[in-house]
């Protein structure tokens, strides 16, 4: 097909930058799909032209200077849903495999940060069951949750590539800190339930477990908020909105596990209470 007739699809010489679709795609900022995947396609996607309704979408450069005059960060995401609500309660309908993705992995990385903290602080008694149940736990649906999210790829076979484009592409800046991340989550967790193997094990494995999962959530986020063509992620809360859900379903969990573990061991009072203070340690 050579041409569209409605205008939806424009043909030309990409190589040479005075064609028409090259100073098209250079006005409207064109993209790769997928540039993490290596595939350098010989096609440019356009962002959507802003809408001709009552309620026009506004374009990018009006965005930004709604943000570049608004104050704090909540301020900008307030004041950008008063000038046009659209922006922020468009309709979306994810893949079925980015819902489990995120919130199975994002409540995985939230119970390891506060299994991690409560084990660096001693919060809580050093029970392996409790260090068994609750790591694995948060390691299986980090795990569902980084797998599940390859069904939406177009070959998850060559996934791996993705590693490769860890400079400029978020998605693999997240696949690589997942990765790293089971390196202190699996010290920590052998320390919780075989015993420390080296003085400080649990200690260190914990904290360098809460920035890796801290760092994975906020790559994961990022990668939403860098999409252009989503205007309703495309702005700078939605990577500290990822952290804080990752936050607040872990904490749900794992006071789920800690009652769950209190009940059963209801018949020792040396167990009977799981959450300590520092101070009694």
């Amino acid at each position: 097909m050579r041409a569209c007739p409605t205008g939806a699809r424009h043909f030309g010489d990409l190589g040479d930058p005075d064609s028409a679709v090259s100073q098209l795609v250079a006005e409207r900022e064109g993209f790769d799909l997928l540039p993490e995947m290596g595939y350098k396609p010989v096609n440019k996607y356009l962002p959507p032209r802003p809408r001709r309704d009552q309620n026009p979408q506004p374009a990018p450069q009006a965005i930004e200077q709604a943000v570049a005059h608004s104050g704090s960060l909540a301020d900008r995401f307030f004041r950008l849903g008063r000038q046009n609500p659209g922006a922020l309660n468009a309709t979306m309908h994810p893949a079925y495999s980015v819902i489990i993705f995120t919130t199975a992995s994002g409540a995985g990385y939230g119970l390891l940060i506060w299994l991690a903290v409560a084990a660096a602080l001693n919060l809580v008694p050093r029970d392996p069951g409790l260090g068994f149940f609750g790591l694995g736990l948060a390691l299986a649906l980090i795990t569902i949750g980084l797998l599940t999210s390859t069904v939406h790829l177009g070959r998850p076979e060559r996934a791996w590539r993705s590693l490769s484009q860890w400079k400029t592409s978020w998605l693999s800046r997240e696949g690589i800190a997942a990765i790293v991340t089971y390196v202190p989550a699996g010290a920590l967790g052998l320390g919780w339930v075989f015993g420390e193997f080296m003085p400080g094990q649990i200690a260190v494995g914990a904290w360098l477990s809460i920035v890796c999962a801290l760092v994975t959530v906020w790559c994961t986020g990022m990668i939403y908020a860098s999409l252009p063509t989503i205007r309703a992620w495309n702005q700078p809360l939605v990577a500290p909105v990822y952290e804080t859900l990752a936050l607040a379903t872990g904490g749900v969990l794992l006071v789920l596990l800690l009652g769950a573990s209190a009940t059963a061991s209801a018949g020792r009072p040396s167990q009977a209470c799981w959450l300590r203070s520092p101070a009694r340690s």
